[in-house]
């Protein structure tokens, strides 16, 4: 029979796994970007579809989580207003893990944009910096959102996290910042490092613990007392 550590490894060591294979996914969906024409045929049909239901109500959202995931707000009050409410909570490997994985996450994003330097939809109506894949804002939202259900797996926050990444990357279609598959390789990437991080992070808080001692001898006196 597994003893409990080892139970409690093969979770660690499967969102390990997991999250790796995520990150290499969105790799590979932005070399197949790259090899594949249908992909683009789908981005294309998706932003032509996602321009004909442009109205104000639809801009008035879509600019809110534009701001929400990116400039000042997103890169810096957001994170650090999550990063306050857990510390409050005492939640401080969930601060720990949030933090490192947004930082590792924003890097990658940055080093993706460079590497497939994908030119961004022709219709954008916001600014937005070098690099169309993969979306950085929804690999932000992906993080926040998956670390937010590995701290609270709750059926409610899997609920939440879900629509935010979907409503966030739909918005970033909606103004024209980056085609569909853009947001599918934003949402494995930020997805990936975060179940990578707090794999890791487990892994080294188990490991620095001390041994839980083990169960005091019973006499034979005592033994026969009971």
């Amino acid at each position: 029979m597994a003893s409990t550590s080892e139970r409690s490894r093969t979770p660690r060591s499967a969102l390990l796994g997991v999250g790796v294979l995520l990150v290499v996914a969105g790799l590979a969906l932005g070399v197949g970007l790259e090899a594949d024409t249908r992909l683009l045929a789908i981005d294309r049909r998706w932003s032509d579809w996602i321009v004909s239901t442009q109205g104000p109500v639809g801009h008035a959202i879509a600019l809110a989580f534009d701001q929400l995931g990116g400039g000042v707000l997103g890169v810096v009050v957001v994170p650090v207003a999550i990063a306050v409410a857990l510390l409050v909570r005492r939640r401080y490997r969930a601060v720990v893990v949030f933090l490192t994985a947004s930082i590792a996450s924003a890097l990658l994003v940055q080093l993706m944009k460079h590497l497939f330097a994908r030119e961004r939809p022709g219709h954008m109506i916001v600014t937005s910096d070098f690099g169309s894949y993969p979306s950085g804002h929804t690999a932000n939202a992906a993080t926040a959102a998956a670390v937010l259900v590995l701290f609270v797996p709750r059926v409610w926050t899997g609920a939440v996290a879900l629509a935010y990444v979907l409503v966030m990357a739909v918005c970033r279609t909606y103004v024209g910042a980056h085609w569909f598959t853009d947001t599918a390789g934003g949402a494995l990437v930020g997805v990936g490092v975060a179940l990578v991080v707090f794999a890791v992070a487990a892994r080294v808080t188990r490991g620095a613990s001390p041994p839980a001692e083990p169960p005091a001898p019973t006499s034979p006196e005592a033994t026969r007392l009971q």
